[in-house]
């Protein structure tokens, strides 16, 4: 008997002791699992702030309609897409979160058919591809970045802009100082306007224009372009062509510029005084030159394979002779009824080799 009750008080001791065990193990496992809840609080809680700080950076909380992305240095922002919905006239803000704004990325804007007008800020330098893609009531573009990066054959930035509107129109601001390569290709666009502080145009930025009717030319002195530029190429061909008007400040137009428009008219600015080789070579549709006395020097081949020309009125008081190579009108008029050509009262000489091989049927001295 006496064995029984100490087994049975054995018994009872080893179960006890595995109970308080048991006890406070769970009562660790307890207290870790509630530091780890409190340490997942926290860290849930600050989480929530980075997201919240970094929602407000991506989606333009001050004014809920552009997307930003801030680049890895930190320093400045790019928009990367807007509202969908957004309607009307829309500016680019020069700067987010007191840090510039430096870029546009590809595809930001693709696709904001109610945008109607769009203004670019001075301080973007980076375009990416289709950012202004198939923004088919486009009217108007206010383009004022300084100096973007030239861009590739297929950048497409403003393809098909305005398509769906009568055309959209396009005004180079005075901040700027390039424009660059195929900016506005293939874009539909039917006047454009070069600010007078332009010191450089890359290649085929206007190139096929179709509906381009005006170009207002103010920039003063554009370096030379390359022979293989073709700035304007197929400008205006789907409309009845375009007109060429030069603003006073410009004084010298560069070589190659209007190679292959569909000019038709031209009045060279009175305070030009150079016009620089095949500046309007090959522009088939021109009809009628006006070149103004203040122009002193013309390059080789500026006017030639203007085919269907038909006038000249020749004002430039004193050009430097010419050589046998220049053939500034060579093969123009081919394919008009010929040429009438005037010169004014205030010339005092007329180079040597000007008109050679122009289709020329009458002259005024």
């Amino acid at each position: 008997m006496k064995r029984k009750v100490t087994v049975v008080l054995l018994a009872l001791a080893a179960a006890l002791l595995l109970g308080l065990s048991v006890f406070f193990v769970a009562c660790d496992v307890g207290t870790e699992s509630g530091g780890q809840n409190t340490e997942q609080g926290g860290t849930d809680e600050e989480q929530g702030d980075g997201n919240e700080g970094e929602t407000g950076g991506e989606t333009g909380e001050d004014d809920g309609i552009f997307v930003f992305a801030l680049n890895n240095e930190g320093t400045a922002y790019s928009v990367i897409g807007m509202d969908a919905s957004a309607a009307g006239s829309v500016t680019i803000p020069a700067t987010y979160n007191d840090l510039p704004v430096t870029g546009i990325g590809d595809s930001a804007f693709s696709s904001c058919r109610n945008l109607t007008e769009i203004t670019i800020p001075e301080g973007v330098t980076s375009i990416g591809a289709y950012a202004f893609r198939d923004c088919s009531n486009l009217t108007k573009i206010n383009y004022n970045a300084m100096a973007v990066s030239n861009l590739s054959y297929n950048s497409d930035v403003f393809y098909d802009a305005g398509s769906n509107s009568q055309g959209c129109t396009v005004t180079v601001g005075e901040s700027v100082k390039s424009i660059p390569a195929y900016l506005f290709a293939d874009a539909d666009i039917t006047s454009v306007t070069i600010g007078s502080n332009v010191e450089s145009i890359g290649l085929y930025a206007f190139h096929n224009c179709s509906n381009l009717t005006e170009i207002n030319y103010n920039a003063a002195a554009v370096a030379d372009l390359k022979d293989t530029s073709t700035v304007f190429n197929n400008a205006g061909s789907n409309s009845e062509g375009c007109t060429v008007t030069f603003g006073e400040s410009v004084t010298s137009i560069p070589a190659w510029l209007f190679r292959y428009a569909n000019i038709t008219s031209v009045a060279i600015g009175s305070n030009v005084e150079s016009i620089g080789s095949s500046a309007f070579e090959n522009c088939s549709s021109l009809t009628e030159i006006t070149i103004s006395e203040s122009v002193t020097s013309i390059g080789s081949y500026v006017f030639a394979h203007c085919s269907r020309l038909t006038k000249i009125n020749y004002n430039a008081a004193a050009v430097a002779d010419l050589t046998w190579s220049s053939s500034v009108f060579y093969n123009a008029g081919s394919n008009s009824d010929g040429i009438t050509v005037t010169f004014g009262e205030n010339v005092a000489s007329i180079p040597a080799y000007l008109f050679e091989s122009a289709n020329i049927i009458s002259v005024t001295i």
